[in-house]
């Protein structure tokens, strides 16, 4: 099979054609003639016009396979590497931009949040299948990982009690709103890398990351991070950002910032 027909749910039909790797959108009476040509095996009128355009033709090759694929078994028993802990599915902001913001089909937030009991099984799972590496990363998103602040810490001791002989490095993204000083402290404390949303300046942030009540975020993560950089130069040097450049983004005052 050297192509793919299907449809979106927005109703549009598109073909996959894997030689030249590209998707096409295509006429619905084009998809299901397309998908016959695929039943029958037999080139219709319309495969043969798309042939004609060098899309949806004979392959030589009978599989495409990743030089890793052979490998797979053995990395996925022993050899991973990291582990991400969707924590929370719920956030402080609604970021426009957002796939949860509720203006894309069938994605909106919701406050379904992780157990304990998957949390902890989740680390198992992963910790059996990564026994031949000496380290490894384990990283908390989201929603907004800090809503689920005592979860994050009852799993990083969960770790260290069952799993201290490994080298555990966390990761985090965060919207930088909840930083608070016992957060940061304890953030610093099990040596986190962090990574904070920041969209550049006042005007261009808070255009995008706001609050669920429709303020804007920036004054707040800023001052977090004023307070960080205070407090902690160490861990300030060592904060990432960041940031989602939109089409309407004034890239010379991103650059100033």
């Amino acid at each position: 099979m050297s192509y793919i027909v299907f449809d979106t749910p927005g109703s549009h039909s598109f073909v996959y054609d894997r030689e030249t790797n590209r998707v096409i959108l295509i006429p619905h009476a084009d998809a299901e003639n397309l998908h016959q040509a695929l039943q029958t095996g037999e080139a219709n009128p319309t495969l043969q016009k798309y042939q004609q355009k060098g899309i949806c033709c004979p392959s030589i090759l009978k599989d495409i396979e990743h030089p890793t694929v052979p490998m797979m078994e053995e990395i996925a028993s022993s050899q991973l590497e990291d582990l991400l802990l969707q924590v929370t599915q719920n956030c402080n902001l609604r970021c426009e931009y957002c796939t949860y913001s509720g203006k894309y089909y069938n994605r909106t937030h919701s406050t379904n949040h992780m157990s304990f009991e998957v949390a902890s099984q989740s680390v198992d799972f992963f910790m059996e299948r990564a026994k031949d590496k000496n380290s490894v990363v384990i990283g908390f998103y989201g929603g907004e990982p800090l809503l689920e602040f005592e979860l994050i810490k009852r799993v990083v001791s969960y770790v260290e009690e069952n799993y201290g002989e490994k080298k555990v490095s966390y990761g985090m993204t965060t919207n930088g709103t909840l930083l608070t000083e016992d957060v940061v402290t304890f953030l610093i404390e099990k040596h986190f890398n962090i990574i904070i949303s920041l969209d550049g300046p006042k005007d261009q942030h808070d255009k995008y990351r706001r609050f669920v009540s429709g303020k804007g975020s920036f004054d707040v993560v800023m001052e977090n991070m004023q307070r960080i950089r205070t407090l902690h130069p160490v861990f300030y040097q060592n904060l990432r950002t960041n940031t989602v450049v939109t089409p309407d983004k004034d890239l010379e005052a991103l650059e100033v910032f």
